[in-house]
C-alpha cells in the first residue's frame, strides 16, 4: 500500500506539480488549497506525510502543522 501524502498550498499550480511528481514515484496524493480544508480532511482520514506551504491566507502552514501535531 503506498504512503498517503497530503499537499497543502494555496497556489493550484504548485499543488498540481507536486501531486504529479509524487504520484509518479508511487505516493497516494491528496491536495488541499488551504489549512482549513487540510485539517477537515485529517479529521476523517490519515496522511503519512504532510507537505505545506508556509505563507497561506487564513492560517499559515506552521500554525496548521502545530494543530496537526496535537
Amino acid at each position: 500500500m503506498p504512503a498517503k501524502l497530503l499537499i497543502v498550498d494555496d497556489e493550484e499550480h504548485i499543488c498540481t506539480m507536486l501531486a504529479r511528481h509524487f504520484e509518479y514515484v508511487g505516493y497516494d496524493v491528496i491536495t488541499a488549497d488551504c489549512a482549513a480544508k487540510a485539517l477537515a480532511y485529517l479529521e476523517e482520514n490519515k496522511a503519512d506525510v504532510v507537505i505545506s506551504d508556509i505563507m497561506m491566507p487564513g492560517m499559515s502552514g506552521v500554525e496548521m502543522l502545530k494543530i496537526i501535531r496535537r
